[in-house]
């Protein structure tokens, strides 16, 4: 009966689409959407590699990463994907999507994290983050 219960709860409670999970952090935090036809991409795994121990550095610029998988994705979701930011479901793709959700970076290519950092330290409501904490 507890087990028939939790189920019902587990299949009601429905992922947010990926629409909404960015809508819900916009002004809060930079978003970076990470694509990738299967985890098994090598593109995917070097740049999953390039974030790791990252993540004080993502901290300090309210920085949040999306894993987007097609197994992982609904219909829905994949549209969105490529209606939003025009990318191919067959191709790696990484975007940067600031605080005010607009795209401030796009790539087939994995992204050095030094490059996404020397980016977003460069804006200027970065630049106005940096001098309120100081």
């Amino acid at each position: 009966m507890w087990i028939a219960v939790m189920m019902l709860v587990w299949v009601a409670q429905e992922m947010p689409s990926l629409q909404d999970r960015i809508g819900s952090l916009i002004w809060k935090n930079r978003i970076v959407l990470v694509y990738a036809p299967s985890v098994e991409s090598d593109a995917f795994q070097e740049q999953m590699r390039q974030f790791e121990d990252q993540q004080a550095e993502f901290d300090d610029r309210d920085l949040v990463v999306i894993e987007c998988l097609p197994a992982q994705l609904s219909r829905a979701d994949q549209s969105y994907l490529i209606r939003q930011f025009q990318s191919n479901p067959s191709n790696f793709g990484v975007w940067l999507i600031g605080k005010d959700g607009s795209v401030k970076l796009q790539s087939e290519e994995p992204v050095e994290t030094k490059k996404l950092f020397g980016l977003i330290d460069s804006m200027p409501m970065r630049q106005a983050e940096i001098k309120r904490r100081d």
